[in-house]
Formats: structure tokens, sequence, C-alpha cells
């Protein structure tokens, strides 16, 4: 079960959810910034970043999921929460090769 901003989802479902996403935003890659576990579960805060077609810059998406496992190892719940898609600060610096500011 996925606990998201928009309902619930399960197995059946998620598949077709990522389908959905990577559609609607072409070209998104995922940065792990941090992991850690505890008993049953990881917590995972992450980045993402989009082209802009529109003047070449990018888009940031920030996010923290929090998955629990089962006994098995297997994935039995996630939450999740996301930020709305914003200018990338980072855009800048990395077009022009300054990673410092990273």
């Amino acid at each position: 079960m996925l606990h998201v901003q928009d309902g619930e989802r399960d197995a059946t479902t998620y598949a077709g959810s990522i389908e959905r996403y990577r559609a609607a935003n072409p070209g998104a890659a995922f940065r792990i910034v941090e992991q850690f576990a505890t008993g049953d579960r990881v917590v995972t805060r992450l980045e993402a970043r989009r082209p802009r077609s529109v003047d070449g810059g990018s888009a940031l998406a920030r996010g923290i999921n929090i998955s629990r496992f089962d006994a098995a190892g297997l994935l039995a719940e996630e939450w999740a929460i996301w930020s709305a898609w914003l200018d990338d600060p980072d855009a800048a610096a990395l077009s022009s090769g300054d990673t410092a500011q990273r």
C-alpha cells in the first residue's frame, strides 16, 4: 500500500502510476540525498530534477519516503510526500560547471 497525497495505491495500480508519472515528467532523474533504516522502516530523502523545454533550465522537487518492510523483507507500506516542481536553484551552477554550491 502506498499512501500519498493523491490517495492510496496498491500493487495492482502502482506500475500504471509510474508510467503516468514518467509520461508527464519526461527526463526526470532522481537522486537519493539521505537514507537510513531503523527497525522495519527505511527513510529516504530524495530530489527529482526534470528539464524545462521552455528555457532549457530545470525544475526541482524534493520528497521524503518512509517505507515499511514485512518479515520476508518485502515492501508492505510506503508513505510519500513531495514538494511541487520549483525552479532549480542549482541549474545555473550546474550548467556553468560550478558544483561548489551543491
